[in-house]
């Protein structure tokens, strides 16, 4: 039976005036799906108390936070929604990256919290119809989650949006979702969660253009506030997360325990240094203070920052191990593990252009053909002309070092299974370009057993998903997908007789980063990769045409990097280098440790402690 008097009371009861921590450690409580629970607090999360509070104040508002991953982000969001939907009730939409993350987070995450929240699930709607995963429908407003897609951004007007990790979103699907708030530009919310982004794109922009207020630690030892960074520039200046020089062998190498174990803190200022245990992160976090806001802020718009060192205090052994293997894992060719470490754990934006380096000439000492104790496969790669063919053979060792081979031109396809033959490949390593003259080279391939490639632009290279759901970006993908079942079948429109196979699989390559890549390997930023001291000079030449500049996309600014050929020379076999990588990769040779660019100040910094 209707309740009039407790639907009365419920209609006309006033908003509820407290900050909004406060409301939330008296009517929240935290599940199963938390590592902490019982009764909501802020006591390990102090830097998310000033972003709720802000969020809980009248009036319009946008909020960009940057935090690590695991930092406390998501709950910010999450403690916010359950407020506003008992104090300032209206349309609320959750855009995730995906439709995936969407229904993901509805099911894990969402759902559970407001059900746990007494004030929330009092309005929870009677007909089950009007509850589904992804969409609430209370009597007094709606909430929904959904993905950030052109579709569903350009849908219904919007009081309330929370944007979840933005830098995943596609380029000015931002902007287009700030326009459904328009109708509410009085009294809307625009929450924007992230970790660390890119340089000049939509999410950095956003907090640039804020209040830009930083988390700080507070020293217990010489009582002034610092903001917590990793490094504080060379090894021996003071401040930053240090670890012992013991650690390092004779040879070089890490031990990993020791570096856990002996991992501190250490206060700019003067220079105290703090254990990595949850006690000494309580104490310095406990101040709860961020840094003043910035005096060129845009109205209404506030910017919020913390990184793993507040977040993760206790673990920063760990991080710091993490962080080594980053900083091994370049010398290697892998530039992503520290991209990771800089978005995911300093919750900084990744910045992709350097200055540009003098390619140094990286001759070995051996002669083309020479034998090689440690190779493990060799590749040909051949860049198709209309008239000729331009070819590269390298050889790699299992740990991803390479040396040429052989480097020159062809004049004819059966002149390309000669050489070949000759250099002893096989046919399943090798790969010719199918980016022009599509159909000859696939039907060259079918009829001999080799691969076709193409290179595309794909900047951030293509999105797989590894064991455990870890999202990361990897520089080839076969077309249709890595799985043999799953890759596409290229068939030629018109098969030899006597082909192999009857058709070919192609192999999809990005451009920009095994461009990067090979410029990595050739300025010796990038460890194992050599030429002959005999290499052909139209080698040298071709490679050496390839410059590198700069442009400005757009109305926002931001600079990217472009790969240009100068000269008369051309650039056929820079092609069939970056194709060798792809084909390393795709082997597994450089699986993980592929070149890509990385900050200048902290390639150059190698080892950030003292």
């Amino acid at each position: 039976m209707l309740n009039l008097e407790s639907s009365y009371c419920r209609a006309f009861t006033p908003r509820d005036e407290r900050e909004l921590d406060e409301w939330a450690r008296e009517n929240i409580k935290v599940g199963a799906w938390s590592p902490w629970e019982g009764d909501f607090t802020t006591d390990r999360t102090p830097w998310i108390v000033e972003p709720l509070r802000v969020l809980g104040r009248p009036g319009p508002r946008r909020m960009t936070i940057l935090g690590p991953a695991a930092g406390g982000k998501s709950t910010i969001g999450e403690v916010f929604l359950a407020w506003l939907i008992d104090n300032a009730p209206g349309f609320a939409v959750w855009y995730a990256q995906d439709e995936e993350a969407a229904k993901e987070f509805a099911e894990t995450r969402v759902q559970r919290f407001l059900g746990s929240c007494e004030k929330v699930s009092r309005w929870f709607p009677a007909n089950r119809h009007m509850k589904r995963t992804q969409a609430i429908h209370f009597p007094h407003m709606s909430f929904v989650i959904q993905a950030a897609n052109l579709g569903n951004v350009q849908s219904k007007h919007i009081r309330h949006m929370i944007c979840d990790e933005t830098h995943l979103w596609t380029p000015g699907m931002l902007a287009a979702a700030h326009k459904r708030t328009t109708r509410f530009a009085h009294n809307r919310t625009i929450l924007e969660l992230s970790t660390g982004s890119l340089e000049g794109d939509e999410t950095e922009q956003a907090w640039n253009q804020g209040t830009k207020q930083r988390w700080q630690l507070f020293c217990v030892k010489c009582g002034t506030y610092h903001v917590p960074r990793w490094s504080f520039g060379r090894a021996d200046t003071p401040g930053g997360v240090k670890w012992s020089q013991a650690a390092k062998r004779k040879d070089g190498v890490w031990n990993f325990r020791i570096v856990e174990e002996t991992t501190e803190y250490e206060c700019p200022n003067c220079s105290a240094r703090y254990a990595a245990n949850a006690s000494n992160g309580y104490a310095l976090n406990a101040h709860e203070q961020y840094t003043a806001p910035a005096d060129d802020a845009m109205p209404n718009h506030y910017s919020f920052h913390w990184n793993c060192i507040a977040s993760e205090f206790s673990k920063l052994g760990e991080i710091a191990v993490e962080y080594l293997q980053a900083k091994q894992a370049i010398k290697r060719g892998d530039m992503s593990l520290l991209q990771e470490f800089t978005q995911k754990r300093l919750a900084e934006a990744w910045v992709d252009q350097l200055p540009e380096v003098e390619t140094i000439e990286l001759s070995g000492d051996y002669s083309l053909g020479d034998h090689w104790e440690e190779e493990f496969r060799r590749f040909m790669t051949i860049d198709v002309q209309q008239t000729h063919f331009w070819i590269v053979i390298r050889a790699w060792s299992k740990i991803g070092y390479s040396r040429l081979v052989w480097a020159g031109r062809a004049e004819t396809w059966g002149e390309c299974a000669d050489i070949q033959e000759k250099n002893g490949i096989a046919s399943s390593y090798v790969f010719a370009d199918a980016g022009d003259f599509t159909d000859q080279v696939y039907t060259e391939c079918a009829f001999r057993g080799w691969y076709a490639i193409k290179g595309e632009v794909a900047h951030q290279g293509y999105r797989k998903q590894r064991p455990g759901g870890r999202a990361v970006f990897e520089v080839c993908m076969f077309s249709g997908g890595d799985e043999r079942h799953l890759r596409n079948k290229m068939y030629p429109a018109q098969p030899k007789s006597g082909s192999a196979q009857r058709y070919c699989e192609l192999l999809l390559v990005s451009e920009t980063r095994t461009a990067e890549a090979l410029h990595l390997f050739r300025t010796g930023r990038a460890e194992g990769w050599s030429n002959a001291k005999d290499t052909p000079q139209e080698h040298k030449n071709q490679l050496a045409s390839v410059v590198s500049r700069y442009r400005e996309i757009g109305k926002t600014g931001r600079k990217v990097r472009e790969w240009a050929t100068i000269g008369k020379h051309g650039n056929h076999l820079w092609d069939c280098e970056r194709y060798q990588i792809a084909a390393a990769v795709m082997s597994g040779i450089l699986r993980e440790r592929v070149p890509s660019e990385e900050n200048q100040q902290q390639s150059t910094n190698e080892q950030h402690t003292g």
